[in-house]
């Protein structure tokens, strides 16, 4: 603020001092003032782009844009610091071959014969055609939801004798049920939590399509059984967890959500679910429900975890880190620091500085993509070999560049993230087996953040845990390539029957997945 004064000095020198240092304090006004006034148009430019423009991330024709980020590697020239070459890229489009209908599927025969009245030889000889073969297509038809019930029919047996009176009546047991009581069979509830969590159909318009089927199951109902059924597989969550904090490498990120009916919260306040992922051969998603984004949740949900924590630059995460005493060590996500340098580069007038570090980081993703389905020793090895001069070289450009520029400016704020997480972010060259990003976890997410468009909020706190239960099954089984159907039914109808532990791990995935390998081979 400028000084203000209520006495002056009468000499001239003085007047002239005080009026060079108020030129002096207005300069630096107005380069503060300018630099704010840039910053905020930087920001509007960010979110105009955000909200009309591409969603992609690419910056080249080889890339594959924000749903395949870590896959992205781009073609660039081998000097990082040349912002001006360009690739002339050239495509051959092949024409389209159709594949076959899957062998599996069942099959309505149609035969077309030509009538016996045309079958006379066209040559006028007047013999009569006979057959020489066939020509076969195949259409692909579809069958609208098919509807049965199933009747239970349970004998009564009772003694006959004449002295007995019809003494002693027994009656065949019920099954197990998932859901007892209620009319809803394991593939109808497989079928609803399918086509609820996998394609994102909310219930009320689950409701209209049971209506054009002449079906009264209203939204509440099958609220309450989606409820039910999160409830029920919490033995399997509680074991997939239990596996999950054993492993030594773990990916972790949050998003929010929003519960309607929670105690001292209002319903337009926020919640969040929090997901904890475990790449490698026997993946594991798990998804749970918090109020609350402090650091306390992951130091409750980590707790007996010892290994690699991936996670992105939310300082929420340094508190597990720190209460861990060395026991768990922090990776970051280069996908952050590129999504950032990406944002400045299409939205700051100092896109020179945003691209240089993004052609940095392009680089390091193309030398992912040649290690990608390698093995974590020859992993390791590339990133050594490859990857570690040119982040050499890019820390040498940082350190140029990182206080060139506003630090509130798109670019500054891009630089100063790279720069916090440096020491995270380059965890991944220590271990093949640790990825450069935090992708995989983003990528479990995506399908509730899709589900979470067309439902919009879970009505209760109940609901939302059920939710996360169901969720952490179908994207751990997805993770493990079984079909999210199949698995859910044959889930819904054993773990009624389950009753020791070693009855709960048969119903794992990675279990099941051995089950349904073993019947594919017994079928075939």
């Amino acid at each position: 603020m400028l000084e203000t004064r209520t006495e002056f000095p009468t000499d001239v020198e003085s007047l002239l001092a005080i009026i060079a240092a108020k030129d002096t304090e207005l300069e630096q006004l107005r380069n503060e003032y300018e630099r704010k006034v840039e910053s905020l148009i930087e920001i509007i430019r960010d979110l105009r782009r955000k909200r009309f423009g591409k969603s992609s991330e690419k910056a080249s024709p080889h890339q594959l844009g924000l749903f395949n980020e870590a896959e992205e590697a781009a073609a660039v020239s081998e000097d990082p610091s040349d912002e001006t070459e360009t690739e002339a890229i050239t495509y051959v489009r092949k024409k389209p071959k159709r594949k076959p209908l899957p062998a599996d599927l069942p099959r309505e025969e149609r035969v077309i014969e030509i009538p016996e009245s045309e079958r006379l030889c066209p040559n006028g000889c007047g013999s009569v055609m006979n057959e020489i073969g066939e020509e076969v297509s195949e259409k692909f038809d579809i069958v609208p939801m098919q509807i049965k019930v199933i009747r239970t029919v349970r004998k009564k047996y009772a003694c006959t004798h004449k002295d007995c009176g019809l003494g002693g009546v027994k009656t065949a047991p019920n099954p197990p049920a998932l859901i007892p009581k209620s009319n809803a069979s394991e593939g109808l509830l497989a079928a609803i939590c399918t086509m609820k969590y996998v394609d994102h159909l909310p219930l009320y318009r689950l409701e209209a399509i049971f209506k054009r089927h002449d079906i009264d199951l209203t939204r509440g109902t099958m609220g309450s059984w989606m409820v039910r059924c999160g409830q029920a597989v919490q033995p399997l969550i509680n074991l997939l967890h239990e596996e999950l904090v054993s492993s030594d490498y773990i990916q972790m990120d949050e998003t929010r959500t929003q519960v309607l009916n929670e105690e001292g919260k209002r319903a337009e306040s926020k919640s969040y679910m929090w997901v904890r992922y475990r790449p490698g051969r026997y993946p594991i998603v798990l998804f749970t429900y918090d109020p609350s984004r402090s650091g306390e949740v992951p130091v409750r949900l980590l707790d007996g975890f010892e290994g690699h924590l991936q996670v992105d630059g939310y300082d929420g995460y340094s508190q597990v880190i720190r209460k861990s005493g060395g026991k768990i060590t922090r990776g970051g996500c280069m996908a952050h620091a590129r999504r950032k340098l990406k944002s400045a580069s299409d939205s700051s007038k100092k896109a020179g500085i945003a691209n240089k570090g993004l052609k940095f980081i392009q680089k390091l993703y193309k030398f992912e993509e040649q290690a990608r389905y390698r093995s974590p020793e020859e992993r390791y090895r590339i990133r050594q070999l490859k990857a570690k001069p040119v982040i050499e070289e890019m820390r040498k450009w940082l350190d140029q560049v990182l206080n060139s520029v506003p630090p509130e400016s798109l670019v500054g704020q891009a630089l100063r993230y790279l720069h916090n997480e440096w020491e995270h972010l380059m965890k991944y060259l220590e271990d093949g087996r640790y990825e450069i990003d935090n992708n995989d976890v983003e990528n479990v997410i995506r399908p509730f953040a899709l589900g979470r468009k067309n439902w919009l909020f879970s009505s209760t706190v109940e609901g939302a845990e059920a939710s996360a239960n169901i969720y952490s099954l179908i994207e751990t089984a997805k993770a493990n390539y079984l079909d999210p159907y199949d698995y859910l039914k044959y889930v819904f109808e054993k773990l009624p029957l389950a009753q020791t532990l070693e009855d709960f791990e048969a119903l794992l995935p990675t279990s099941v997945k051995a089950v349904f390998a073993a019947q594919d081979i017994a079928d075939k």
